[in-house]
């Protein structure tokens, strides 16, 4: 009985340090430039379509501050 609860506990502890060592190595990473950031105030929009819905809501903005 208490052998299957060792390894039971050696397998969880073994998952636990798989997922910290994951954790950390996503941290080393670089991180990915994005080609849709705004020009004008430098959002990462992560696509085209966002980008563009940005410009939109960016423009419709500055017309009713009414710069």
């Amino acid at each position: 009985m208490h052998v299957g609860l060792e390894v039971g506990v050696k397998r969880i502890h073994q998952l636990d340090n798989d997922s910290h060592t994951r954790r950390k190595v996503r941290q080393l990473l670089p991180a990915v430039t994005s080609p849709c950031v705004c020009i004008r105030c430098g959002r990462d929009c992560y696509s085209r379509v966002g980008l563009h819905s940005h410009y939109k809501r960016f423009k419709s903005n500055i017309h009713t501050q009414g710069v």
